[in-house]
């Protein structure tokens, strides 16, 4: 739909258009035996830009918003880093194992299921890393994301240095379970298991 002219037909019910006379004419109808082609399709080809996004730990999701509808079955997640500041040397963690949620209809935000390897692996870095909105930054290489255009559309680069913070970040408020433990009679050792980090 709308890749080519060949592809793009025109059909218009009688009276969407008036002229200007008076009385006033309506438009002729153009039916699906009339349709009219185009003589010209300028193609997409701006690139889509994140506007915000939302980590929530205790969900375990990250939100991406962005400016135009994204493909999801050709997200490029671990090319997302969150880091703990925009400086060089900043404690960081690029997302390994999550996925994108994949939605029915086109939609602006991108839904990441955070995995718990993904989660644990930065909270191993705490309290450097994603423990408030002051040490979530998010920075995106190019053609991680990509559009709904023909051809499709990539994101630029959002570099380390000009990293975007969190518009709500939502702290993980689940407490820990014991998954499983073990007892060793022979040393007095007992190894526990427990839900996270």
């Amino acid at each position: 739909l709308l890749s080519s002219t060949s592809q793009t037909y025109l059909t218009v019910g009688k009276g969407t258009v008036y002229d200007s006379s008076s009385p006033a004419n309506a438009l002729q109808p153009l039916t699906l035996t009339e349709k009219l082609q185009p003589t010209v399709i300028s193609s997409d080809t701006t690139a889509p830009q994140l506007l915000n996004f939302i980590l929530d730990l205790n969900e375990r999701v990250l939100l991406l918003n962005f400016t135009e509808a994204i493909d999801v079955t050709q997200i490029a997640v671990n090319y997302i880093t969150l880091a703990a500041g925009t400086a060089t040397g900043s404690e960081n963690y690029t997302l390994t194992s999550s996925s994108a949620v994949k939605n029915t209809l086109p939609n602006r935000i991108v839904k990441i299921s955070l995995s718990s390897q993904d989660v644990n692996a930065m909270m191993l870095k705490a309290p450097r890393l994603v423990i408030s909105e002051q040490t979530t930054y998010l920075s995106v290489l190019a053609n991680a994301f990509f559009d709904l255009a023909s051809p499709p559309n990539g994101n630029l680069d959002i570099y380390f240095r000009y990293g975007v913070m969190p518009s709500l970040y939502v702290a993980d408020r689940t407490l820990p379970t014991i998954v499983s433990y073990n007892i060793s009679l022979m040393n007095g050792i007992m190894d526990i298991l427990f839900s996270e980090v």
